[in-house]
């Protein structure tokens, strides 16, 4: 069965976000202020609570990588006109750094 795009216009408050999502395929594009993005491939071994919120998982989270594992993660700081592919699959999390305006398209 073939799935129609989805469009969405997402406002958000700086500090909200989601600490770990998958989903589909996704274009993201940054309309207004900052959104930091943490990407990794679905294989990736994640340490996160799913109880946290989304800063507080990664300042605690983060830090507890290794370099060898950092190197398989890709973080991004979209600003304005900013765009952002995310594989189907892939881990995702995301932090408005400020008021954010985005669009997603997803499948």
């Amino acid at each position: 069965m073939h799935q129609q795009p989805v469009l969405n216009f997402c406002f958000a408050d700086s500090g909200t976000g989601v600490f770990l999502q998958t989903h589909g395929t996704a274009v993201a594009e940054v309309l207004y202020d900052f959104k930091y993005l943490w990407l990794s491939e679905p294989t990736a071994e994640l340490r996160y609570d799913a109880e946290d919120n989304t800063l507080g998982g990664l300042r605690r989270a983060r830090p507890a990588y290794t370099l060898a594992e950092v190197a398989n993660l890709h973080e991004y700081v979209c600003t304005r006109g900013g765009v952002i592919y995310i594989h189907t699959q892939w881990y995702a999390v995301a932090l408005n750094i400020d008021e954010a305006l985005f669009m997603p398209v997803s499948r």
